[in-house]
């Protein structure tokens, strides 16, 4: 459910400025995660290179970052486009920020030529909202692998085919 409260946000390209709150935020969104290295590794790619393989688009209030998405090309694929993490700050939960920064990853795939996106997410009763936000912005399960990272933790493939497709 989405709040009623007005968040007056703005969404721009993180760049190498924002690299030490983008990773603040990142640290209070992922904690001490098992999974969070590797979603700390592409936001830092995502802010430090010009790759097409990592960007990173913020949301901010006034001065301050609210918000971050990471997504990329996937390396050595054709119009594939990837979603590896997102992340809001807890306070500005529940205003639509995340699905808004989904849907400019989306936007800006589909304008580099991907077909669809994909986001692999780990059956962890830690990200069910992370699994909520997924469908909520129309990512469908294209495949799951069983006890992928351990007994009981399988990863789930999620698609979502983008308007040009």
């Amino acid at each position: 459910m989405v709040s009623d409260t007005p968040v007056s946000v703005t969404f721009r390209p993180l760049v190498a400025p924002d690299a030490a709150a983008a990773r603040s935020l990142a640290d209070a969104t992922l904690g001490g995660a098992p999974f969070a290295a590797g979603m700390l590794a592409a936001l830092d790619e995502a802010v430090t290179s010009d790759s097409d393989e990592y960007r990173a688009v913020g949301a901010h209030d006034g001065s301050s970052l609210v918000g971050f998405v990471v997504f990329g090309e996937i390396a050595g694929a054709i119009g594939a486009g990837r979603i590896y993490v997102v992340g809001v700050e807890a306070t500005a939960r529940r205003h639509g920020i995340a699905t808004a920064l989904v849907e400019a990853a989306c936007i800006e795939l589909e304008a580099r030529g991907s077909r669809f996106a994909v986001i692999e997410l780990l059956e962890e009763p830690s990200l069910a909202s992370g699994l909520a936000l997924a469908h909520r912005t129309g990512f469908r399960e294209e495949g799951r692998v069983s006890e992928y990272v351990r007994d009981g933790v399988g990863l789930l493939l999620l698609r979502r085919d983008l308007a040009g497709a």
